[in-house]
């Protein structure tokens, strides 16, 4: 079977492919782009691979983006991303993500959600003289950035829970 060259997509005709994409999502739907469409009607095949390219281009600028927020050494970013891009992002969300890394460089620049408290109680024995006279302390390591109070405030409950305690015992 030959392939026959249609017309370029317009930018309306994209933009109405991703609006039934996101309405079907997994349907056929060439029946509806084809009684809306402007410049020929399209078979669901080509409609498919104007898709998948679209989604391709979407991940590229994405990727691209992501590296040129820290290529810009204090100057101006401006991203790649379309519209149009983030209407395709926003459809693949369960196919596209970024794995969170805390040791990421580029966290604080493109994440959005506050960082996780950290708050580790570990057993410590300092060094005994003998078996005897073994004393467990309890140890708390916190990690905080100098914004966080709410990290001093859950510090200082444990240390008033911990006082409380040994005052009973």
């Amino acid at each position: 079977m030959e392939k026959k060259k249609s017309a370029n997509y317009t930018q309306r005709e994209k933009e109405l492919l991703i609006s039934l994409v996101e309405k079907y999502l997994n349907e056929k739907l060439a029946w509806e782009y084809n009684s809306i469409q402007t410049t020929g009607s399209r078979t669901g095949q080509q409609l498919k691979c104007c898709y998948e390219e679209m989604k391709k281009i979407a991940k590229q600028h994405k990727s691209e983006d992501k590296v040129d927020l820290l290529k810009t050494g204090g100057g101006t970013f401006i991203p790649k991303t379309t519209i149009l891009d983030e209407k395709i992002l926003m459809l693949l969300k369960d196919n596209y993500f970024t794995i969170a890394n805390e040791y990421d460089s580029s966290k604080s620049a493109t994440s959005k959600e506050p960082e996780q408290k950290k708050l580790m109680k570990l057993d410590f024995i300092t060094s005994p003289s003998t078996s005897a006279d073994i004393n467990k302390e309890n140890i708390y390591i916190v990690y905080q950035d100098e914004q966080s109070e709410e990290m001093d405030e859950d510090l200082t409950q444990i240390e008033d829970d911990e006082a409380l305690n040994s005052n009973v015992a």
